[in-house]
């Protein structure tokens, strides 16, 4: 397996070096086998205490299941931070 997989729209231009499966660096052939299309979020934390986000993507060659965590530079931290805080805040308004 050396094909890249088909990554859904948010994630274009990412690699496998901007992701951790299960803690630990992807192999070309493990990023070539996850199954972006059946992947859902977890906002954390993880049962290892991980916090989140971090995404459950199943393989493509079997029922397993793997947490891929971000590698995100401090400065993208921060950005997802805000966004989280903005969509948080923007929720109450509307409940209101």
């Amino acid at each position: 397996m050396t094909d890249a997989p088909e990554l859904p729209e948010w994630l274009t231009g990412t690699t496998r070096k901007d992701w951790l499966r299960d803690g630990y660096t992807i192999t070309e052939e493990q990023w070539a086998d996850l199954d972006w299309s059946r992947a859902w979020v977890d906002m954390g934390p993880s049962p290892a205490g991980n916090l989140g986000p971090y995404w459950h993507v199943p393989l493509k060659s079997g029922e397993t299941v793997h947490r891929l965590y971000p590698r995100l530079p401090s400065k993208w931290r921060r950005v997802v931070k805000q966004l989280i805080a903005e969509v948080s805040a923007a929720g109450k308004t509307e409940r209101s």
